[in-house]
């Protein structure tokens, strides 16, 4: 990579950090016995007060840690402190000395700057990483691996607190017999294992409290064993209670509290998320959707109260819940057949900073090619989109077996060369590239579980973005408001040729699929419910040289899942999307499987005139190919050898001209 660094060093100074800076941690250890129900504020109503430097005072949540009170101090002046321990409004046991003389580095994520958000240093903050949810049979302990995301590029991660790998401290894993409202010590000591490693690793990542499977008894059900369940002796018939009563909600606060009081202390802890995909649960199929966010709402201004360092506070969900009022950014989820027209046609409904918490193909077992597009769609159309963040990967086992770490390696260093983060007044490109015509058109739907929103698509132009307002899930009679008509494709065939579209699952009750061709129905498939197409089955439209409009509707009980579509000749021998501005670009070049390398002429881009220089980079190989040339009224002045399948381009203004 030493073209990258050294086109990096020669063209990008970044900025200047600018702000709060924070030192410690300190931990201090109170000798005074803990009596009672420790994890109970109503009990144990526990603080530490400090006095600092120049009369500076502190304050911060105590927490029993295996009969020891104890509490961390981060703070924002170094020096001597004492610490004074408050149980119940009383003081109790002596004081206690402590120093804070190391910086805290950057210190917590925070919103702000130009894509949403930023450390309190000044710091540019980008996440990109991938989920490590849960440990997983067989792969490295979570402490190790996130020890290999950090020192492959990433920065972020989501974790979740579940019980089946023994992170859910009011959810023992050994079956130990725990009473409802005290927290099993195993998962607490597991959490700090975790915090620290991402601490050393840099790796910010999202503190999942609570799960939809907790509370749902049809998707992804762990509610029949759930020990709040009446059932296992707990207080709850209705696992959508959840959101409403009062004894749930106070042991929620509980667990919520214990972690702030614990892990609040650190920056790797980018945010608290309430809860992971809450649209699953039992509350929102009841039609119980005001109190669940009504409980988000009450669990927010919680949160802050509580909480001195002001972490951020989120939560994962579709998007139409009311849900987001008190959170600071938006995370939605998405699998559908192919991420990045999703990704590009997902904007935040607002100034709130959005980005994807979890992607992944339809396909979410499928091949090593399938998963490497889902990572690189994940990054690269989060950046083209403007997101906040990149769209993250879920599968995190595959990281490992398919190789994917190499993805954000090398992500990284060409993120970090073109400086494009640093970047001001950026634009999505939707580029010219001046190329024959002849590739065969690849594409599939970009929308997951939600309604179409495009029935109609002139082919090849709306193979990109249009694809991100068609529901891989093509509806029949069961879901009509999720698709009210049937799919149009038109396309001028050069000759005559087969059209294939992939299906690649059928939901419980079954399905159809109907293609008609220039009104003639040509092909008619049906499914039974549940059925298993492993890779796919691929369903054939002969058409011929011309004008041709392919229909494809479903008449059948329920939905069946569409992938990849096909159609040999009609592309243009490569297609670019990117982003810039006026001295910067970075486009992410794609050609079809077969197509000849192609002479790439940038047209209708934002460069002002002048001279560029950047890199071409191979990521399939990590090749790198210095740029010369020179833009003149929106359009390079010379062509670009493009012979990889896929291919990131950045370039930068001289510096003799300003760049």
């Amino acid at each position: 990579m030493l073209l990258l660094s050294i086109l990096a060093a020669a063209s990008f100074v970044g900025p200047t950090p600018t702000s709060q800076i924070w030192y410690g941690p300190e931990t201090i250890a109170f000798a005074s016995p803990v009596t009672g129900n420790p994890y109970d504020p109503a009990v144990n109503d526990a603080w530490v007060d400090f006095k600092g430097p120049g009369g500076v005072s502190e304050r911060r949540l105590a927490y029993a840690d295996h009969n020891q009170w104890k509490t961390i101090l981060v703070a924002t002046h170094r020096g001597h402190y004492v610490a004074t321990l408050w149980i119940n409004g009383k003081v109790v046991g002596g004081s206690k000395p402590v120093d804070l003389a190391k910086s805290l580095g950057d210190g917590f994520v925070r919103k702000g700057g130009e894509w949403g958000f930023q450390m309190d240093s000044g710091k540019l903050f980008w996440p990109m990483g991938h989920n490590l949810g849960w440990q997983s049979a067989g792969l490295p302990d979570i402490p190790k691996f996130l020890q290999t995301m950090g020192a492959n590029g990433m920065n972020w991660s989501r974790i979740w607190s579940c019980t089946w790998d023994g992170k859910n401290p009011w959810w023992p894993s050994d079956k130990s017999d725990l009473p409802i409202g005290q927290l099993w010590p195993k998962a607490l000591d597991r959490w700090d294992e975790i915090v620290s490693a991402a601490q050393g690793a840099g790796i910010h990542f999202q503190f999942v409290l609570f799960h939809h499977g907790q509370w749902s008894s049809t998707t992804d059900p762990n509610w029949p064993d759930n020990p709040w369940n009446v059932k296992n002796g707990g207080f709850l018939a209705n696992p959508a209670d959840f959101f409403s009563n009062p004894q749930a909600k106070d042991l929620s606060k509980r667990w919520i509290r214990y972690a702030i009081a614990r892990w609040g202390y650190s920056p790797s802890v980018m945010a608290w998320e309430l809860f992971n995909e809450v649209q699953w649960v039992d509350a929102v199929k009841q039609r119980r959707q005001v109190e669940v966010g009504a409980w988000h709402d009450e669990m927010a201004r919680y949160v802050r109260s509580l909480d001195p360092y002001h972490h951020l506070v989120t939560s994962s969900s579709e998007m139409s819940l009311p849900i987001w009022k008190e959170l600071d950014y938006y995370q939605p989820h998405g699998y559908p057949a192919r991420i990045e027209p999703m990704v590009l046609n997902q904007r935040s409904p607002d100034s709130k900073p959005l980005f994807y918490g979890e992607v992944g193909p339809g396909q979410l077992d499928g091949s090593k090619p399938v998963q490497i597009q889902a990572v690189r769609d994940g990054i690269w159309s989060g950046l083209f989109a403007h997101h906040a963040g990149a769209a993250e990967y879920w599968t995190w086992d595959l990281t490992l077996r398919d190789d994917l770490i190499r993805e954000y390696a090398l992500a990284r260093k060409i993120l970090t060369a073109s400086g494009i983060l640093h970047e001001v007044g950026l634009r999505p490109l939707q580029l010219d590239l001046r190329v024959p015509m002849g590739g065969d058109l690849k594409f599939a739907p970009g929308a997951g579980w939600e309604a179409t929103r495009q029935f109609e698509f002139d082919l090849p132009q709306d193979a990109a973005l249009g694809m991100g307002r068609l529901s891989a899930f093509f509806q029949g009679k069961g879901h009509p408001e999720l698709r009210r008509q049937p799919v149009k494709f038109r396309f001028t065939a050069p000759r005559a040729g087969t059209m294939q579209i992939t299906v690649t699952g059928v939901s419980g009750t079954g399905g159809e699929l109907e293609a008609s061709l220039n009104g003639a129905r040509v092909q008619q498939r049906t499914w039974l419910g549940g059925a298993k197409l492993g890779r796919g089955d691929v369903i054939e439209v002969p058409f011929g040289a011309g004008p041709n409009l392919v229909e494809l509707d479903n008449k059948g009980p329920d939905w069946i899942q569409l992938g990849p579509i096909a159609i040999p000749g009609i592309a243009p021998i490569a297609s670019a999307l990117g982003i810039g501005n006026s001295r910067v670009a970075i486009l992410r070049v794609e050609r079809p499987a077969g197509a000849p390398s192609a002479l790439v002429k940038l047209g209708n881009i934002t460069l002002a005139d002048g001279t560029y220089r950047g890199v071409l980079v191979d990521l399939a190989t990590g090749a790198e190919k210095g740029v010369a040339l020179k833009v003149s009224s929106g359009r390079a002045t010379t062509g670009i050898e493009v012979a990889s399948l896929d291919s990131i381009l950045w370039l930068r203004r001289s510096r003799q001209e300003g760049g």
